[in-house]
């Protein structure tokens, strides 16, 4: 079928123009927004906590916030 195409010049051309007069045809239909509205699940927080080691930095800092932050 493809091989059809590529000897068959106009077939080909007709398949292009085909698409693309249909894609301009449904562009119109697509929605868009400059600043669309979200709804963003997740929350990104940064801490520092200078010369702290990882396991200090989570029982200290972090299971801390995990649970202030829950309710959120």
């Amino acid at each position: 079928m493809i091989a059809w195409f590529v000897d068959n010049r106009v077939a080909a051309n007709l398949l292009l123009f085909g698409i693309a007069l249909g894609g301009l045809l449904t562009i119109g239909g697509v929605p868009q927004e400059l600043l669309p509205e979200t709804d963003p699940s997740t929350v990104t927080i940064r801490t520092a906590f200078p010369g702290a080691g990882a396991e200090t930095i989570e029982a200290n800092v972090l299971v801390a916030m995990e649970e202030t932050l829950r309710d959120v």
